[in-house]
Parts: structure tokens; sequence; C-alpha cells
């Protein structure tokens, strides 16, 4: 085989002309325990509804810099905001569309539309009711409105059981669940739930769960009246349906598209619903409000994935027994193994997906063997040698053109930080994910090395002798090793921005270490990007509350307008990012109290008498209203004077999130019509509520009443 020419970072555009090496075959011994995986495909002869209604459901934002109040509207658009005559505004009731070609353009005026249309949520703001053109909603093909128009209008309900199918793909393979669900798995992963907040002026819908079966059950809709309609579903539609499971977690949705729709409708799968179809295998129940997945591999973890009856966070996948031969076909090494032989027998061409899929399911039953064999068949990475010998000793990568399907991107990189960490090696990803990255000259992501940092700071943790027995403590690395992956990743050439799960955990090390400085410097750090935030939100705040007392120009094509949509998709995402900054501010400060032990609290008393007062000072913002602490001579209880509950009222911190996390109440609709009324009654409802928490908190008395 010739031998591959490597590629550096300061040779990334260059063109580099060499034939491509071929793949060596999979190593056998990847297949050891193989038994056919068989489908259960039952063919029910009618068509059912898609049974998926089950209990499931950070990367920086760029943020604009929006004006303040005093402006015209943003949003208005003077070309198309001319207010409609009142003739031309009234409906013509009874007609309904012949939808003969998939040309028709289905408007409002053209079909019956239900009395909700009538009410005040379906009339666009500071105009008479538009007309709704399908031809200009399928050529902007703009997730969040197409989504709105074909589950919320009549037009879109009808458009969705009469179009042709080249129509009806074009609309429904634009939902893109890269739009509408992974900014927000990003954004949301590791926020506390709604049910761990006692503080309910900033309580809104945390977790993910909502919102995803809210996507799923909209996917689902879409297909159960394309089905009633009797119109069968093609392979594209199929394959963007499996695509939105995979998406969401939700394998009992893309088991019985794989088994029941897609037999029903005669359609044969390829290879993007196979590596669909894998993907939602393997993170099946990944954002569930029953599972909260733990990924590692222990010893206790493998030996309950293994049982039928298995504890809640465990129920994402099962594994085989170690005394079980042949693997049984309900362990997911076996399911990923078969579906990989299915693929290889109908002869497809396999692609980068194809292999980090098998990747994770190979490590998700603990073959870490299995993961360096793909990585040395594919792509000529050698783990083994690669601890062992230095790069100028080994063979380069494999190189492959930017258009084959298994040239390298974030996906490898990605797989390669999950294989390793969750069986214990963030030594060897991390030693394997830089040699990858600069062979290919790839740019790390910074959700990879969010995962990466938040794996190295699990294993360092210290295990107490019950979870030692349980296998815990495998994989276990030296606390400084945090310290050290840090600066890796802040300094150049990455020169990554830490967000703010990174600066929990690198408090969280400082604090377990007994290093109070390093500790306040690191919640100073994170304070700083916090308020840095906080001012881009202002001016989106500001952006909002001017809009919603002159609404014209939001709408467009009778729908809440794309250019309101992507204002509202940035402001989310900042939301979510300060709010997530403000609670690991609450819970670090809340930590460093509980502390007793820091570093000079001997018979000086250095802590409890200095040190201690001294943060108070300087966290009481993020502090609760009442403290108690242990000295040595007694116990302390404080009423501190400025306060959270206080700070409602003088705190410009808590009045922007508190006006932010109203606006996103009024913004979080996804029934765009419904939207504008929401605007519509944005300033009276902030007043309101701005007056009852004025006369519901009261700052506290001389006495501490």
């Amino acid at each position: 085989m010739q031998a591959a020419l490597p590629l550096v970072r300061s040779a990334r555009n260059a063109t580099v002309k060499a034939s491509p090496s071929r793949i060596p075959h999979l190593e056998y011994h990847i297949l050891r325990k193989f038994s056919r995986h068989r489908r259960s495909g039952s063919n029910h002869g009618a068509r059912q509804q898609l049974r998926h209604r089950n209990t499931i459901a950070h990367a920086s934002p760029s943020l604009p810099s929006w004006p303040t109040a005093d402006f015209e509207s943003p949003f208005l658009e003077h070309a198309t905001d001319a207010l409609q005559d009142d003739a031309s505004c009234e409906t013509t009731r009874g007609k309904r569309v012949s939808a003969r070609s998939a040309t028709v353009d289905f408007t409002a005026n053209q079909i019956t539309q239900p009395s909700s249309f009538e009410s005040a949520g379906y009339v666009s703001l500071g105009s008479a009711p538009d007309e709704i053109s399908a031809s200009k909603l399928l050529e902007e093909a703009n997730p969040e409105r197409l989504l709105t128009w074909l589950t919320a209008h009549a037009s879109g309900k009808a458009f969705i059981k009469v179009a042709e199918n080249t129509e009806f793909e074009r609309a429904f393979c634009a939902i893109d669940p890269e739009v509408l669900v992974e900014p927000f798995k990003q954004a949301q992963k590791h926020m506390r739930e709604s049910k761990k907040i006692n503080d309910h002026e900033l309580s809104f819908e945390r977790s993910l769960v909502r919102r995803l079966r809210r996507f799923a059950n909209s996917i689902d809709f879409i297909l159960v009246n394309r089905q009633e309609a009797g119109v069968p579903l093609t392979l594209r539609t199929c394959q963007h349906a499996l695509r939105c499971a995979a998406s969401v977690g939700d394998l009992r949705m893309a088991n019985h598209i794989w088994d029941t729709v897609m037999p029903n409708n005669d359609v044969e799968p390829d290879l993007k619903c196979y590596n669909a179809y894998a993907h939602a295998r393997l993170w099946n129940l990944a954002h569930s409000e029953i599972a909260s997945v733990s990924h590692r591999n222990t010893k206790r973890n493998l030996e309950l994935r293994s049982k039928i009856w298995r504890p809640k966070n465990l129920l994402g996948w099962m594994v085989s027994p170690e005394d079980r031969e042949p693997e049984p076909n309900w362990a997911l090494r076996a399911q990923v193994l078969a579906m990989f032989q299915d693929i290889t027998n109908k002869g497809f061409v396999t692609d980068e997906e194809t292999f980090t899929n098998l990747m994770i399911g190979l490590a998700r039953g603990g073959d870490i063997a299995g993961v360096d064999s793909v990585l040395k068949s594919v792509w000529n990475i050698d783990v083994n040698a690669l601890s062992n010998f230095d790069e100028e000793e080994l063979e380069s990568p494999t190189y492959y053109a930017e258009s084959h399907p298994l040239k390298p991107s974030a996906k490898l990189l990605s797989a390669i930080v999950h294989c390793y960490t969750i069986n214990n090696s963030a030594e060897k990803a991390w030693t394997i994910l830089d040699y990858t990255s600069r062979n290919y000259a790839l740019d790390i992501p910074e959700s990879i090395w969010t995962e990466l940092f938040e794996w190295t700071f699990v294993l360092s943790i210290h295990r107490s002798s019950a979870r030692k027995k349980q296998g815990q403590s495998a994989g276990k690395i030296p606390r400084k090793e945090v310290e050290n992956l840090y600066n890796t990743m802040t300094d150049a050439p990455h020169n990554v921005k830490p967000n703010a799960i990174v600066l929990s955990m690198r408090a969280k090390n400082y604090r377990q270490r007994r290093v109070l400085d390093k500790t306040l410097d690191t919640l100073r750090h994170l304070e700083k990007d916090m308020m840095q935030h906080l001012e881009q939100i202002q001016l989106m705040v500001d952006t909002i509350k001017a809009v919603a007392r002159n609404p014209r120009g939001i709408t467009d094509n009778g729908i809440i307008s794309q250019k309101f949509l992507d204002f509202r998709r940035d402001f989310q995402m900042a939301y979510l990012t300060a709010i997530q900054q403000y609670d690991v501010l609450i819970l670090e400060s809340k930590r460093i109290i509980k502390e007793n032990d820091w570093a000079g609290s001997g018979k000086q008393q250095t802590w409890q008498r200095e040190r201690l007062p001294q943060v108070i000072e300087e966290l009481q913002a993020y502090l609760p209203s009442y403290i108690e602490y242990n000295t040595r001579t007694g116990r302390v209880a404080l009423h501190l004077s400025e306060h959270r509950g206080q700070a409602l009222q003088e705190g410009p911190v808590r009045n922007l999130l508190f006006e932010a996390t109203q606006i996103w109440h009024a913004l979080e609709s996804q029934d765009l019509f419904r939207l504008a009324e929401n605007l519509r009654q944005l300033p009276e409802e902030l007043g309101a509520l701005q007056y009852q928490r004025t006369t519901r908190h009261r700052p506290f008395s001389k006495d501490g009443t």
C-alpha cells in the first residue's frame, strides 16, 4: 500500500496530489460472537400511526449588535409591509383548491379556514391577515416557518395531503433538526431541571424533553396525515424521518418507521437510512426525562446493562454478559455489527458516518480493541504504535480527497473522544484526537473540547472504597491533569474560549484540591464573561420591547418573518448561555461557603475569621438570604443585607434576567401565528409582573425580619 502524504496545519490550503490508498479489510476479530440481527418487520397491511409517544422527548452564538430601543424596527420591510385594503382582506369562504399539480400556490384565501384563524392570535400585527403562499415558503425553505405552516395552518395541512411527492419532499426535508433541535441540545445539555430550581422568577422549561417531544410529534403529525390521504411515502421522506428520530433519540419512532412504515410503502433502505437508524439505536433515550444515560463503562454498569431489568438511567441499550456465547442479538454491539453486515452485503459504499457509528457501537459494548481496528483499517491510525513510538516513525494516515466519503470531519473527532473516554482512557483519547486533528488539518469544535474536559474531570475524582469495588476508579488520572488540559485548550494554537461548563468543572477541581484563590479566580472569570454577555442581551431586550410597542414589519407572507426568527434564535441561545452562567455562579458560591477546611483554616482560623467574610461580601449577589456555617467556637447565622430576593428591586443583573425570562416565555411559542399576539401583550404583562415583584419582595428591617 502506498504511504499517504501527511497533512499539516500550515499546508491546509495546499493542493496535494496522491493516489488514494485502498482500505484494508476490517480485522476479523471485531466480528467475533457475531450473530445476524433479525429485524422484527411486521407487515400489518393497513397503515398505522407512528407509535413513538414515549416519555423522551455550547457553542456560543454569534450575537449581532442590535440597536437600542430608540430605533425604527429592523424587521420592517417597507416594500411588503403596506397595509392591505379591507376589500383585499375578505376571504372567499366555501372554496377548496383543486391541487392537480405540484405547482398549485396554496393561499389562505383559497382554503376554508378554521375558526381559530379568525381569532386575534392568527392576525398579523399592525396589518390585516396576509395570504400565505406555498411557493414562497418552499423557495425560502425556512424550517420554522415551514413547520408552522404544515402543522398549524389549514393550507399547510391541505398541502400535506394533495401535494406531489417532489414538492412534499422539498417541504418536509427542509424541516431540519440541525436547526430546530441540535443548537438547543448543546445549550441545555448541562442545565439544571426546572424541578430543582426554587427561583420562581427565573423558572422556565429548562430540560430538552418538551422541545424534543414537540418536534417528534410534529413529524408524526405530518407523516400520519400524508399516509391517511393515501399517498405512499418515498425513500427521501423516510430518510428524513429516520434522521429526525435519531436527532431526538427516539428509538421507538425509528423502529416503527423501519419495521412498519417503510415495508408498507415498499421503500428499500439505502445507506443514509442505515446510518440514521444506527444513530437512533446508539443515542436512544439520551435526552429522556426517565433515563439520564450513564455512558461510562465500569464493572458495575456493564453488569447492570446485561440484565433485562435494570435501572432507569441505564435503559438506553444493553450489553452481552461476559459468559454468553454467542453474543445475543439484543446486545447493542451485535445489532450494530448486524447492520454493518447488511450494508456490506448490499454493496453500499460506506462513508465516515457508517464507521463512526460502528466505532461507538463497539465502544458501548466495551470492545475498545475493535475501535482500534476500525481506525487502523479505515484511516491507517495505529493506536498501539502511536502509544509506543514517535510520530516520525509511523506511517502517515490515509489521505482522502475532499469529496471522498471517508474524508474525516468533526464526526470522527467526536467519535474518538466518546469511544475512549467512556472506556476510561482519557489520556489515549487526547493523544488520538490531537494526532488526527493535526494530520487531517481539522479544527476541534468547542463541543468536543467540552466533552473531553468533562470526562477528564470525571476520571480525576477521588472515589470511596465502596465505589472502587464497583470499578469507578478505573482510568483514574491525577487532578492536576484537569488544569493541564485547560491550559492546552485555551493556549495557542487552539485558543478555545472556555464556556460555563468548563469553568464550572475547573472551579470544582480547585475546590476539591482546596485551592481557594484559584477557585475564586475561576468564578471571577465566569462572572466577567456573564457581564459581557449580558450587554448583548440588554440590546436584544431593548429591541424586542421596542418591537412590541411598534410591531409593524415582523410578519411576512402571513407568518412571522424569517428575519425576526433569526433574531429570536440569537436571543434564545444568548439567554440560555446567560442563565447557565448565572446558575453556575449560584451553585459554586454555595459550595465555597459550605467548605470548612480551606488552606489556612488551622489554629489561626484564617478562613473563618478573615477570608470567609470577604468571600461572602464578594459573592453576596449569588448567595441565599440566610447562611449558616460552623466556627471553632460556635455556629454563625447570617441574614445578608443584600441577597437574591432583595436584588429583585435593585440588582441590574437580576432585573435584566427577569425581563429576559418573560420575553423567553413570549417568544417560546412554536405556533408562529400566536407569537405575534404574545408580542402584542408583552408590554402590559411586563408592567404587571414588575409591579408584583416590587410589592412581594421587600428589604429586611434592622432586626432581620
